[in-house]
C-alpha cells in the first residue's frame, strides 16, 4: 500500500509540474462559441473557443506548427495549402444571430469579408481605400450589417448599413463616430460620438430615419454592445464594464477595474466577455469573479460571443 501511495504521489507531482510549465488548458465557457483576435508577430488571426473547451483558428495568419500539432498529422500542411485566406491578417469578428456567418476586417486598404463558419467559404463584400471598422450583424434581419467607414476628404466618418450582395447605404455622417451596435427591437442603432463640448457619449438613432432624430443616452461611454435579449447594453464607462438598462435608465458596474474594452454577451445573455490588458476574460452578468481565457503570452485585442453554428 505504501508503494502504491508513493507512485500516486509521484504522478500527482509530475502532473502539477506539467500544468505549471506548459500552456494552460482553455476553460469551458459554458455556451456558444467565443471568437477573438490574436495578434502575434505583427499579424492577426481570429480563433474561437466553444462550450466543450475545444479551440481552433477561424481565419487569418496561419498559427505555428506547435499550436496545431495536437490536431493530427498533416494538419499544418493541409491548412497551409487550403487557400490564400490563411495568410491574411484578420480581426474584428462579428457573427450572425444563427452563428453561421462571420464578418471580419482584413488588411490595408481595408476589406470587409464574410465567411461561412461551417464550410469556410468566403468572399469580399466591402472594399474601400478608406478606413473600415466596427462591423456588426443585425439581430433581426439576417445578412444585414453595419460598419464605420472613414471619409478623409471631408474628415468625417459614416455609418453604413448593408446587406450581403447589395449596395451600402450611409445613414449617418459626422466626425468622431464610433462603435455602432443594433438594438433587439425595431431598427434602432446605438453609437458613440465624441464632442469637444460634452466629451464622448452614447447616442441612439432610428435606421428608418437616417441622419436625423439622434438622442443622447449616456455620458462617458466609449463602447457599447446590445444584449441578445431584453433591454440591456454592456457599456464601457471610464474604462469599466457596466450594464445599462435603456428602459429603466439604471447602471450596474460589474468590473470595477479600468482598461476594459470589447464587451460581448454570451448567447443567453447570462455572461459577458471582455478584453483588458491584452487578456480575454469572462464574468457573470451580475458581476463576481473573472475567468481568464488566454495565456499571458497571447495578445487579444477584441472578441465576439455567438451561438454555435
Amino acid at each position: 500500500m505504501k508503494r502504491i501511495g508513493l507512485i500516486g504521489a509521484v504522478i500527482l507531482l509530475a502532473l502539477s509540474s506539467l500544468a505549471c510549465s506548459g500552456e494552460q488548458a482553455k476553460p469551458n465557457i459554458g455556451e456558444g462559441r467565443l471568437y477573438y483576435t490574436v495578434v502575434e508577430g505583427g499579424n492577426a488571426r481570429i480563433e474561437w473557443l466553444d462550450n466543450t473547451g475545444a479551440s481552433d483558428y477561424m481565419v487569418g495568419s496561419l498559427p505555428s506548427r506547435s499550436r496545431i500539432s495536437s490536431q493530427g498529422k498533416g494538419t499544418y500542411d493541409r491548412l497551409k495549402k487550403k487557400d490564400a485566406r490563411n495568410a491574411k491578417t484578420a480581426y474584428s469578428p462579428s457573427v450572425s444571430g444563427n452563428g453561421r456567418e462571420l464578418i471580419y476586417m482584413c488588411g490595408r486598404p481595408a476589406i470587409l469579408r464574410v465567411v461561412n463558419v461551417k464550410t469556410h467559404e468566403e468572399e469580399a463584400i466591402v472594399s474601400s481605400p478608406e478606413e473600415l471598422t466596427h462591423p456588426d450583424f443585425s439581430r433581426t434581419e439576417p445578412g444585414k450589417f453595419i460598419y464605420l467607414r472613414g471619409d478623409s476628404t471631408r474628415d468625417k466618418q459614416n455609418i453604413y448599413v448593408q446587406e450581403v450582395g447589395k449596395a451600402p447605404l450611409s445613414i449617418l455622417s459626422s466626425r468622431r463616430l464610433g462603435c455602432p451596435t443594433w438594438s433587439n427591437f425595431g431598427r434602432d442603432l446605438y453609437f458613440t460620438y465624441e464632442s469637444s463640448d460634452t466629451g464622448i457619449a452614447l447616442y441612439k438613432m432610428s435606421a428608418d430615419h437616417p441622419n436625423t432624430n439622434t438622442k443622447k443616452i449616456l455620458s462617458r461611454v466609449s463602447e457599447a454592445r446590445m444584449s441578445p435579449y431584453g433591454s440591456e447594453l454592456a457599456v464601457i464607462i471610464d474604462g469599466r464594464l457596466t450594464i445599462y438598462d435603456i428602459y429603466k435608465k439604471t447602471k450596474r458596474e460589474i468590473v470595477h477595474e479600468g482598461g476594459c474594452t470589447s464587451p460581448t454577451w454570451s448567447p443567453s445573455g447570462k455572461k459577458l466577455a471582455f478584453v483588458r490588458e491584452n487578456c480575454l476574460y469572462i464574468v457573470d452578468q451580475m458581476g463576481g469573479d473573472l475567468t481568464q481565457i488566454n495565456s499571458k503570452n497571447e495578445m487579444i485585442v477584441d472578441a465576439f460571443w455567438a451561438a454555435k453554428p
